[in-house]
């Protein structure tokens, strides 16, 4: 990942996410491929604190998110978009590269996600940001419908 932040990268600020995010969060994940996230999920998750959820602020409106789990095995990405009109910034770049450094935070040294087999643009961002592909899922959302294993490992590259 380039280590200069763009001019506009600067003024994107991160924080864990709050109640009155959730209806930004709703708005940008139906941008994207495969899952929409609901309030009513959202809600859940906070209740039973298992995820947790980061927003990208810009200009005091949440751009981008990013919601991870720690598990036993690693850390492992649930869902993460960015507000169309902004894709291309380093908004992602700068979602991912928090919870990257962030990993020893949690005792960890991976990450993991699943990505649609036809998700073109996620794949080659995850690539580009050091993801690996380990495998295929096959009729992983639904008949005929594959998804791709990804893993990020510290141990092969460093991110500070």
């Amino acid at each position: 990942m380039n280590a200069t932040p763009t001019a506009f990268e600067k003024r994107i600020q991160l924080r864990k996410a709050r109640g009155e995010d959730k209806q930004a969060i709703v708005r940008i994940s139906r941008s994207t491929v495969n899952f929409v996230v609901e309030e009513e999920w959202l809600d859940d998750l906070v209740k039973t604190n298992t995820h947790t959820v980061i927003v990208a602020v810009h200009d005091s409106h949440v751009v981008g998110f990013l919601i991870f789990v720690v598990r036993e095995d690693g850390v492992y990405i649930t869902h993460m978009a960015v507000e169309a009109t902004l894709r291309r910034n380093g908004i992602g770049k700068i979602l991912m590269r928090k919870l990257m450094n962030d990993l020893q935070d949690h005792g960890k040294n991976s990450i993991k996600m699943v990505v649609d087999t036809n998700d073109v643009q996620c794949l080659d961002f995850c690539k580009a940001v050091g993801f690996r592909s380990v495998g295929v899922m096959n009729n992983y959302y639904e008949r005929g419908k594959a998804a791709q294993m990804l893993s990020f490992d510290t141990s092969a590259v460093r991110h500070r």
